[in-house]
């Protein structure tokens, strides 16, 4: 279920079919989001290490969050991951919906801690970027 269905009750996707099929069903859709049904969030992961993906740690604790939903696009396994430098480089995400808006932002809070120790990888090469330059 796309996240903002939980979020707003509808999506753009479903918005445009109904608004091509059936103007009864795209007429019962609000004119704007209104308020938030439930709050959510997508988590891109930093990457803080570059090599042949080996494990993956605390991907048990992420998935016992309250506010987990998802995975999303994850590496696989002896596929070679890049430290983290901009929106092209990140190394999947994690979906995050809940009622209480708190949980997902402590939810949300952990990850950023976790993900520091996340990706184990062999054949790191530190010297792919100078980490003096890195924003996150």
């Amino acid at each position: 279920m796309p996240l903002a269905d939980r979020i707003w009750g509808f999506n753009q996707v479903n918005a445009l079919i109904a608004a091509t099929l059936s103007q009864e069903d795209f007429d019962a859709i609000p004119d704007d989001c209104g308020d938030e049904i439930e709050y959510g969030f997508k988590v891109d992961f930093v990457s803080f290490v570059s090599g042949k993906l080996i494990r993956y740690d605390h991907h048990d604790e992420i998935r016992s969050m309250k506010s987990f939903v998802q995975f999303d696009v994850l590496p696989t396994m002896g596929s070679w991951i890049p430290y983290t430098i901009d929106c092209f480089t990140g190394v999947g995400s994690a979906t995050l919906c809940h009622i209480d808006k708190s949980v997902v932002q402590a939810d949300h809070r952990r990850i950023r801690e976790l993900e520091k120790t996340m990706f184990v990888v062999e054949n790191r090469n530190d010297q792919d970027i100078d980490k003096q330059s890195r924003r996150f």
